[in-house]
């Protein structure tokens, strides 16, 4: 079992504004502060060429002001039941070509919100007038700064979660489950360079579909399965780093929630005692 330390008091790094994990309906863009932050984690940690998480599974955002242990766990605290805990989702690698990526784009863009992807080291434009299953523009698809290709293999991260529903929809091989939790994956990112977080949205992910905000939002996370809305926190001060839910006070380990591991719909964490 890892041991954090003060998960709710020792600063990681400092956010000028809430790093959001839902986009602007009224904007084009599609990707998200969360999303752009987790996905960058991954794909840094690995080294692949690019890197992929559901909108699903990202909660709780990081709200404006110090950033402790505890609020990374929260904006992504899913996992796999391990006995009386949940052991949050580990980091996957494999390879696939360009076809099977396109595969896997076509059919979670557009279709549940829960599954919309968040990506790094990729670029694409969709238009959401499209009947799901085909919304993404394939030309407008980079990796990199290159077009992608239908029959190169390319490297991808994912975490497990994520994983369990993709490698249905294309072609893998030479999978790796490594033991980095994906909670782990983004801590570096806070501690290697403890400045200051922005809300960063790159036009990553771009439905050119949305005009002057008539297009639909296709990232929120439909919680009402779960409960959970990125709002909801337990009753404490406005800018404590006390115990809310989600995450004991002695060690992430010790979360507490509720999730099914194949079927992506997660359930309500249970509030520390």
């Amino acid at each position: 079992m890892l041991c954090y330390g003060d998960v709710y008091h020792q600063q990681l790094a400092w956010a000028g504004q809430d790093v959001d994990g839902e986009s602007d309906p009224a904007k084009a863009k599609r990707d998200t502060p969360l999303g752009n932050l987790f996905t960058d984690a991954y794909r840094a940690l690995t080294g692949t060429d690019v890197a992929f998480e559901a909108s699903g599974f990202l909660r709780d955002a990081l709200s404006r002001g110090p950033i402790v242990g505890a609020d990374v766990f929260r904006a992504m605290p899913c996992g796999l039941p391990a006995g009386a805990i949940v052991r949050p989702y580990r980091l996957v690698t494999f390879r696939t070509t360009g076809a099977g990526l396109i595969a896997v784009l076509q059919a979670t863009i557009g279709s549940d919100p829960n599954y919309f992807p968040q990506m790094s080291g990729m670029r694409l434009k969709y238009d959401s007038r499209l009947e799901p299953g085909s919304p993404v523009l394939v030309d407008s698809v980079r990796v990199g700064d290159e077009k992608l290709e239908a029959e190169r293999l390319y490297s991808v991260t994912v975490t497990e979660g994520v994983y369990s529903v993709v490698r249905n929809l294309m072609p893998w091989q030479d999978r790796v489950t490594l033991n980095t939790l994906a909670f782990d994956a983004a801590r570096p990112s806070f501690v290697v360079e403890p400045g200051e977080l922005g809300p960063t949205v790159s036009n990553r992910i771009q439905d050119i579909g949305a005009i002057s905000g008539k297009g639909r939002s296709t990232t929120a996370f439909a919680r009402a399965d779960c409960g959970v809305r990125p709002e909801r926190r337990c009753p404490v001060r406005a800018g404590h780093r006390g115990p809310r839910y989600g995450i004991s006070s002695s060690t992430a380990a010790s979360c507490r929630v509720a999730s099914d591991s194949v079927n992506c719909t997660p359930k309500p964490c249970t509030r520390s005692r």
